[in-house]
């Protein structure tokens, strides 16, 4: 009789623990999956974007899925569930990650794949819970909350797996098959391009001289670095504002930490024009330290006010009129800049790095403004160059002898890039950027080879 009675009531028990088991839905094709209809349309578009092209350069997957309710299920299992149904990630890599979010439970759970649990404990997925996505949400942001803890995931995962690779194509193996047709189509693109190249500024492509010029070793002239990004790469913002951050270091007002990668400002009046001051406050607030994180989230926030700065600041110079199109003047700063650019991307190329050596902490911010910092830090990673006045460094010994080692300028060479993609993209999702679209091309199926999640992840809620 008792030995009845216990198997009723396991058996009831199973049937009320498969009645509250909420039923996971098929795998979508996309990786926003919003059963809430919280975000627009062309939110969920943008978030795409930018999953399908990290996902293409790192064949890491992210999903973001938004469900109404548990109906009392238990978060934990039913987001396993939903990563083991789904499969995120790679097949033999299981380097997925599902952010879920329940909106009218208020919870919040970050699923890692076993893949990725080395580079996203649950200690680091709680705190992108609580620090960049549920103080969105108290607001009722949710699509900026989802956007930003997106982009602390990716920061934090980063290429976990590598990029893809792409073989290397020999131009002769194809160069005769289509020369003709694209000369066809080409020659009357690049006159079109030239006439109109005040439009777009004056990059090293529209210069019709750019290979017979002599390179320079100095700056024709004093303006900030900044200032000459926006002008040569108009959309380019994100490097405008770190390259006239380095510039500020380099002058005295800012000094960065090692641990952290802390930015403090030790003497505000360095700040000379009216854009380096607006940027600093931008950045800072009222608050004269900033670490990383609230770096790039300050950024990200302000990016288009300061967009806004750097006109106002070339069209107080002369460079751009009011309409924003390059002046005559503005073209011929422009023109005067393309020797010492050209000079900073030939460094690696040099056989005397003497000048390099002494000279590699003013080159800096125009090396990020040029677009050329990773063959610089590559090159000068090398040298065994001191170490700036501006930069606090974690090892006694490297500081007390002031030359900087190769892990430091991989440190840094992450840490700026790291700033520069979180903008870019930005750009790409807003529109800011020249890009728009281009990357969701062949951005092929989602799920379907992963699995691989045990319970490593994180849960929260606002």
């Amino acid at each position: 009789m008792k030995r009845l009675i216990l198997t009723v009531l396991l058996i009831s028990i199973s049937l009320t623990t498969n009645a509250l088991a909420l039923e996971v839905p098929s795998r979508p094709k996309g990786r926003i999956s919003d059963y809430t209809k919280t975000l627009k349309t062309k939110e969920i578009q943008e978030l795409e974007q930018t999953l399908a092209r990290y996902e293409r350069e790192t064949t890491n997957q992210i999903a973001v899925v938004l469900i109404p309710t548990l109906a009392g299920d238990n978060l934990e299992d039913y987001s396993i569930r939903l990563a083991e149904k789904w499969k995120i990630g790679q097949k033999g890599k299981d380097n997925g990650v599902i952010l879920l979010i329940v909106k009218q439970d208020r919870k919040i759970r970050i699923e890692v794949g076993y893949g990725l649990e080395g580079a996203l404990p649950d200690s680091r997925a709680g705190e992108i819970i609580r620090k960049d996505i549920a103080p969105y949400f108290r607001e009722g942001n949710f699509y900026k909350g989802i956007r930003v803890g997106i982009l602390a995931i990716i920061e934090v995962i980063g290429g976990e797996y590598g990029t893809t690779q792409h073989k290397t194509v020999n131009p002769s193996d194809v160069l005769p098959y289509f020369f003709f047709p694209l000369a066809v189509f080409l020659i009357p693109l690049f006159i079109l391009l030239y006439r109109r190249r005040s439009k777009h500024g004056m990059g090293e492509s529209s210069h019709p001289t750019y290979k017979m010029l002599e390179p320079s070793r100095t700056p024709p002239d004093d303006t900030p670095p900044g200032v000459i990004a926006n002008l040569l790469f108009r959309q380019i913002v994100e490097r405008a504002i770190l390259a006239t951050l380095i510039d500020l270091a380099n002058r005295g007002a800012i000094v960065i930490e090692h641990s952290g990668f802390t930015f403090h400002i030790v003497d505000y009046g360095k700040a000379s024009s009216t854009l380096e001051r607006e940027i600093l406050a931008a950045i800072f607030e009222n608050d004269t330290t900033i670490d990383l994180r609230r770096m790039k989230r300050r950024i990200y926030e302000c990016v288009r006010s300061l967009k806004k700065s750097f006109k106002e600041e070339a069209v107080r110079a002369g460079l751009r009129d009011e309409s924003g199109e390059e002046t005559e003047f503005g073209r011929q700063t422009a023109a005067k800049w393309l020797p010492f650019r050209k000079y900073l991307g030939q460094i690696r190329k040099l056989k005397d790095f003497e000048e390099v050596r002494s000279q590699w902490a003013r080159y800096l911010p125009y090396v990020i403004a040029f677009r050329q910092d990773r063959g610089f830090f590559e090159t000068v990673g090398k040298l065994g160059v001191p170490m700036p006045n501006w930069y606090q460094a974690s090892d006694a010994t490297e500081e007390a002898t002031q030359m900087v080692s190769k892990h430091y300028f991989k440190f840094w060479y992450l840490n700026f890039r790291s700033i520069m993609n979180t903008l870019w993209e930005h750009q790409m999702a807003t529109g800011d950027g020249a890009y728009v679209g281009s990357y969701l091309k062949g951005g092929g199926g989602f799920g379907g080879g992963g699995g691989g999640f045990g319970g490593g992840g994180a849960s929260g809620g606002w």
